[in-house]
């Protein structure tokens, strides 16, 4: 049998290490879901298979079926009890500060397996202690934008090839063949095990399946809203996760948390109405207001304030055929979701919807008292007349 080089990554990990895999998604895959008829996302990363990390396995005949399946599929490794191992995740890259939050603890790294992740961080194995009960964490034992990957969690292993040819490796000199993984040293299940800080917040504790995105994400954005830095956004919701019954998996959490703090970030708008209208109030800032009292559109053209709805659309158009840009050059599958909601965004529903969103923003949504601050001008097409000074002046 002809087998990929990830499938026999899979089998390499599971017979030679003893370590549960499970397929994992190669680039990010769109649905429509069943119940509700919305349009959902599986991110590039997320389990192939139905019940997620908990299917993983060693089973030879069960890793040849999914990968006879999925041949292209990414090798997940799950962390925790069931493997023997926990990995410390350092975040690099995307102004991400884990390398310097980790030097800061002053803690040494034995020799011991290291791999990088696509955005040029790195994970450290240790072997999990036994009945330590380790679960996952962001940004909280070993500081910002340090995570762990315990009970719950898992990682892509080094090896693993991406179909554009780019793949997970292994530090120089630190691969699963030169090294083997060390124990967890006492400085470190120090840090794990000590008390968690108090974060005030509600908790849903018990929210059952169906309503855990959903919980958590609101959770999220109110938190985002509240102030809390990204870090602590991402702690918050490792803690609630854990109320739910059962809990989500790691990568999702992650994924909710970067969608919620996205509406307090402007380096990616979120692929949402509200989105695109906070879009079109940066394209067009102060060249289009929306007046109230008229309920119609104003735009600049150069001379004067015009009153043309029309206007304001062909702006929307551009807003939104300027989508893709933001994308260029990041990570491929947000490009490909920022192509997919240009297109969606080109519809006439989405443009009405754009517009009457924008028309509610601060700094969009104005009085007609907004253009007669100076009583003693007077605009034409020409020009502009001051009648204190009696003088004209011409339109530049």
């Amino acid at each position: 049998m002809s087998i990929t080089h990830n499938h026999a990554l899979a089998l390499y990990l599971a017979t030679e290490h003893g370590f549960p895999v499970f397929p994992a998604r190669e680039r990010a895959f769109e649905y429509t879901d069943r119940k509700t008829g919305k349009l959902r996302t599986r991110n590039a990363k997320s389990p192939y298979t139905e019940h997620g990390l908990k299917e993983a396995t060693t089973a030879v005949a069960q890793i040849n079926a999914w990968w006879t399946k999925h041949p292209d599929a990414l090798v997940g490794v799950v962390c925790g009890e069931r493997s023997g191992i926990l990995a410390v995740d350092i975040d690099s890259g995307d102004n991400k500060c884990g390398e310097a939050s980790f030097a800061a603890t002053g803690l040494t790294i034995p020799k011991t397996v290291q791999t990088r992740t696509m955005s040029g961080g790195r994970h450290i194995f240790f072997k999990y202690p036994t009945g330590a009960n380790i679960r996952n964490s962001a940004s909280t034992c070993f500081g910002q934008d340090v995570d762990v990957r315990g009970e719950g969690g898992y990682v892509i292993f080094a090896g693993s090839v991406l179909p554009d040819g780019r793949r997970y490796e292994y530090v120089k000199g630190a691969s699963i063949e030169e090294l083997e993984i060390a124990p967890l040293p006492d400085e470190y299940l120090k840090r794990l095990q000590a008390p968690a800080k108090n974060t005030q917040r509600k908790k849903a504790t018990g929210t059952p399946e169906g309503a855990r995105n959903d919980t958590l994400f609101n959770h999220s954005v109110r938190a985002t809203h509240g102030g809390l830095s990204d870090e602590e956004v991402r702690a918050t919701a490792f803690e609630l996760n854990q109320t739910f019954n059962p809990p989500l998996e790691g990568d999702e959490v992650e994924n909710t948390v970067k969608s919620a703090v996205g509406y307090r970030k402007n380096s990616r708008l979120p692929y949402t109405d509200l989105g695109n209208a906070e879009r079109f109030r940066e394209a067009w800032r102060e060249s289009v207001y929306y007046v109230r009292e008229h309920r119609t559109w104003a735009y600049f053209d150069g001379q004067r304030w015009v009153l043309d709805d029309a206007a304001a659309a062909r702006m929307a158009h551009e807003t939104v055929r300027g989508i893709v840009r933001e994308a260029v050059g990041g990570d491929p599958d947000d490009l490909q979701q920022a192509i997919r909601w240009q297109k969606t965004s080109e519809a006439n529903a989405r443009i009405k919807s754009l517009l009457d969103i924008a028309s509610q923003l601060a700094g969009v949504s104005i009085s007609q008292e907004a253009f007669d601050t100076q009583p003693y001008l007077v605009n034409f097409v020409n020009g502009t007349m001051d009648l204190a000074k009696g003088e004209f002046r011409e339109a530049r």
